[in-house]
């Protein structure tokens, strides 16, 4: 056949590349313990920056004479 090309007789899905076995691949528990850790600390920051957050808003309520919800003013002690 005049048209078909000489490649015609290769396998179209294979790859020049050997493909990575499991046991030559890198163990990603290294991998993710680091990134365990850059959110836990990443966490710490969040918490830390609402606690801020949350101290600026209350200081500011008080400054207004604005009850927060959550927030009660103590009770007057009967004696």
């Amino acid at each position: 056949m005049p048209n078909q090309s000489v490649c015609s007789n290769d396998y179209p899905f294979v790859t020049t590349f050997p493909a990575s076995q499991p046991w030559d691949a890198a163990d990603p528990l290294p991998v993710m313990r680091r990134e365990m850790k850059l959110l836990l600390i990443e966490i710490g920051q969040l918490r830390t920056e609402v606690e801020q957050l949350r101290a600026k808003e209350e200081e500011a309520a008080k400054r207004k004479g604005i009850p927060l919800p959550g927030y009660r003013e103590p009770r007057p002690v009967a004696t």
